[in-house]
């Protein structure tokens, strides 16, 4: 009876130790793979010069950005609620 509880435990335990874990990362590495429309994207694109910028323009995009964020627009129209009379 012993020997057979002794077979029984090894199977159980032999079982167990076979079940596959996945690599630490890998459910991120699968979800930002599912996130992707179009991986190859990158090697398509890589002939175009999108991205290129000259200084002079540049440094205008920059500096008129700049200049709207450091000066929101004021609320002309207030909206006004009365409650009661």
């Amino acid at each position: 009876m012993k020997t057979l509880m002794i077979i029984v435990t090894g199977l159980v335990i032999g079982g167990c130790s076979s079940q596959h874990r996945p690599e630490l990362g890998s459910s991120v590495q699968a979800m930002t793979e599912q996130q992707t429309y179009n991986p190859a994207a990158a090697q398509q694109n890589a002939s175009r010069d999108g991205n290129s910028l000259d200084g002079e323009t540049g440094v205008h995009i920059l500096r008129t950005y700049r200049e709207s964020v450091g000066k929101p627009k004021e609320v002309k129209n207030e909206i006004q609620v009365n409650i009661g009379n």
